[in-house]
């Protein structure tokens, strides 16, 4: 997997509110996915965006497929979902910033997007 080619989730897990899961960050090697921006956040899914994040998620499959729906969104491969453990993972493997990326890549979640692959293969198929 090309990490030019993923989509990284940072996601929170606030217990005040019953485990419920927020995706806090999303990005990708080109650029700040702007939440505020995305039409699907304007449209049937304004009910999660709320104080610059998106959720509550009850659940982790609940995260899993709004995270694939933003890496659909984004035109990304995979998403590479990373919560706290895994950021302090990262951070205690790196020395400077521009090696984070790699680092959460190592030890963050990474789930492919089935979606983007059969549009990759078609894509090539058709041209």
């Amino acid at each position: 997997m090309n990490i030019e080619k993923v989509l990284f989730v940072i996601y929170s897990i606030e217990n005040k509110s019953g485990m419920n899961r927020f995706i806090d960050l999303a990005y990708s090697l080109k650029g700040l996915v702007q939440f505020d921006e995305l039409q699907l956040l304007k449209d049937e899914y304004a009910q999660f965006y709320k104080n610059d994040r998106i959720g509550p998620f009850d659940t982790e499959e609940e995260l899993i497929r709004f995270s694939y729906l933003l890496s659909e969104k984004s035109r990304m491969e995979a998403v590479c979902l990373c919560g706290s453990e895994a950021i302090n993972t990262a951070l205690t493997k790196v020395s400077k910033v521009s090696d984070l990326n790699e680092a959460l890549f190592e030890v963050g979640e990474i789930l492919e997007n089935p979606e983007e692959k059969k549009r990759g293969l078609f894509s090539g198929l058709l041209n």
